[in-house]
């Protein structure tokens, strides 16, 4: 057995990244830099280094986490072995005899991967159940002479170099920690298509990837959804044709090309700052939901009808007796059809962004259509702070939101309670703790004596 801290640890970074359209060192997935993701695997290690080139954003990126960064070695072809060359020539000289690579276009490596491969006592791979992955591998020093004779004659697959040098196969049964991000290349064939121009790293969240570009001067977000809910929204954004939301510059079946807004003024931050602040926001978020809802023509076949969006509240109801309290209420909500509007679905103070050419405009519609109270429920809920939690506070954005929509106080009370119910159901069934929505439950279901 060989402990992680007998092991050094290098992030292979140095690839051209030619099927990932950017440095992958710098793409964010999920809220983390993949070359943060890539050191992640490493822990424990002895020693950390950066295979990249010199000046390059990955070098930068190392280099600002205080880490050695190790360029290929000059002469050499091209290719991941080059860089572990690198890598074993500088762990003999840190007086390390063994090195584990961490690949740089893993969003979630496995945390004790030295530490697994270690256990072998030898050279040794990651196997998960997809399959064979060469670079998740622990080196030893020992491998820098004969690896330097196979380099000066071309780079062979890495696989076959380490079946020529014994090594062995390590189980790891997440198939989805090894999961390979080389997939945003649809981004680069869309900025080839549309005849546009990078304008930043790509990045990754929950649901979509999305690029910064340019459309001419057009400053613009290329978003690329995986899940069917972002893609209807992206085509019920261009529905809203820039009333209230942002304008959607292109549109087709898996992409959609959005003006890229300044977002100069931070509603979040507006709404902590004072009680003014909090109301002035509150008041923004619903002329826009005002505008969103003025004028519409007839809905795209896109949209989702709200009722079984609570699809979520409703079986918990049968069960949690807290919640059961609001499902009534939804269920009579729900029924109310006469003023029906194509809804935004979640609007809230980081949905709502502001450009000084364009104003307020909202972004990331979930395309439902219903009983336009719903819109301004998750309002009343925003953002999720303990100021949010006050009941006097509620009572007053339900009086302020329920005089600029023209709707009763208790109808726009009453969508809170639900919408807080749902979101809470929502959280139960994802196993969180719902302690933000129960608490707006438990005051809006107090205000309408439930």
């Amino acid at each position: 057995m060989i402990r992680a801290a007998d092991i050094a640890g290098l992030v292979l970074a140095g690839g051209r990244s030619r099927r990932f359209g950017w440095e992958k060192a710098a793409v964010t997935v999920d809220g983390r830099r993949l070359l943060d993701a890539a050191l992640s695997g490493l822990t424990g290690c002895g020693a950390l280094a950066v295979n990249a080139a010199l000046y390059s954003e990955a070098a930068r990126l190392a280099t600002a986490r205080g880490l050695a960064v190790l360029p290929d070695g000059a002469g050499l072809p091209d290719g991941p072995l080059t860089g572990v060359l690198a890598g074993l020539e500088w762990a003999r000289a840190q007086g390390f005899t063994w090195l584990v690579t961490s690949p740089c276009d893993l969003a979630a490596p496995p945390p004790d991967l030295a530490s697994r491969l270690g256990e072998v006592g030898g050279p040794a791979y990651a196997l998960a159940p997809d399959g064979r992955h060469p670079l998740s591998a622990l080196w030893p020093v020992a491998l820098i002479a004969p690896l330097r004779v196979i380099l000066a004659r071309e780079h062979p697959p890495v696989r076959s170099v380490q079946d020529d040098a014994g090594f062995r196969s390590v189980l790891f049964a997440d198939a989805a920690a090894f999961e390979n991000l080389n997939t945003p290349g649809a981004l680069e064939g869309y900025i080839r298509a549309w005849g546009l121009t990078a304008d930043g790293p790509p990045f990754r969240t929950p649901s979509s990837w999305l690029q910064p570009v340019r459309d001419g001067a057009v400053p613009a977000m290329l978003k690329l959804p995986f899940v069917d809910e972002e893609r209807r929204g992206g085509q019920v954004l261009a529905w809203f044709d820039g009333r209230g939301a942002a304008r959607v510059l292109r549109v087709d079946g898996e992409a959609v090309l959005v003006e890229r807004l300044a977002n100069d003024i931070d509603l979040v931050a507006m709404a902590e700052g004072s009680a003014a602040g909090d109301a002035a926001a509150c008041a923004i978020l619903c002329e826009v939901v005002a505008a969103m809802h003025a004028d519409q023509s007839p809905p795209p076949p896109q949209v989702h009808p709200l009722r079984p969006w609570f699809a979520a509240l409703e079986r918990l109801a049968a069960t949690n007796a807290f919640l059961a309290r609001a499902w009534p209420v939804a269920d009579r909500l729900l029924a109310d059809n006469r003023e029906p509007r194509v809804l935004h679905g979640d609007v809230h103070h980081a949905n709502v962004l502001h450009d000084p050419a364009r104003g307020w405009r909202a972004i990331d519609p979930k395309g439902l259509i219903g009983p336009r109270g719903y819109d301004y429920a998750n309002i009343l809920r925003s953002p999720e702070t303990g100021a949010s939690r006050d009941s006097g506070r509620l009572l007053r954005h339900v009086a302020l939101a329920a005089g600029m929509a023209g709707l009763p106080d208790r109808e726009v009370l009453e969508w809170a309670l639900v919408h807080a119910a749902l979101s809470a159901a929502w959280s139960i069934e994802a196993g969180e703790i719902p302690g933000h929505s129960l608490a707006i439950v438990a005051i809006a279901a107090a205000a309408l004596h439930l």
